[in-house]
């Protein structure tokens, strides 16, 4: 049965579950989702959270740091609508990928560029896939772009084990 984005592609070259979840809508609403994998899989590639978020997406190799994977990868921008990404603060665009680039190529291209914490402010160069929020101390944004925030909450390493709760890390 065909769904509300039917006829949508969307190339899904991100990493890390909040670009994953989001494209997994996507598809879930009908939206053909061509996922960019990484030669031999990526840092996340063998998780189970990662496998559910998966489904319904079509996959393909290619290594955005590679003039070959760059042109693989545009090559699929060329018959998309929307191009997600999660390279980081100023990595799309070391890669010939940013925004201006492709816009000036592609002006109907939808371009969803998925950052932790913004691309601007103290924070822009954490990664939230490899952080946690618990509470501690004054090291958390309250917004984008804002270096103090509430004394309650911190970013800590996750531990791949679960705790009985999120609130008692230490």
């Amino acid at each position: 049965m065909a769904g509300p984005l039917d006829g949508l592609v969307v190339i899904d070259a991100s990493w890390g579950m909040p670009a994953a979840i989001s494209t997994m809508m996507l598809a879930d609403y009908g939206a053909r989702v061509i996922k960019v994998e990484r030669p031999g899989g990526g840092p996340d590639s063998t998780a189970n959270v990662r496998k559910s978020t998966d489904r319904g997406k079509w996959s393909t190799e290619a290594d955005p740091n590679t003039d070959a994977g760059r042109a693989a990868i545009r090559g699929l921008i060329e018959n998309a609508d929307v191009f997600v990404e999660s390279f980081g603060v100023g990595k799309a665009d070391a890669l010939g990928l940013g925004y201006d680039e492709l816009h000036a190529e592609f002006p109907e291209l939808v371009y969803v560029s998925v950052t932790g914490y913004g691309n601007v402010g103290p924070t822009r160069r954490v990664l939230a896939t490899r952080h946690c929020s618990t509470p501690a101390s004054d090291r958390w944004p309250s917004r984008p772009g804002t270096a103090k925030a509430p004394s309650s909450w911190a970013t800590r390493p996750c531990r791949t084990a679960p705790r009985s709760s999120p609130r008692s890390a230490s």
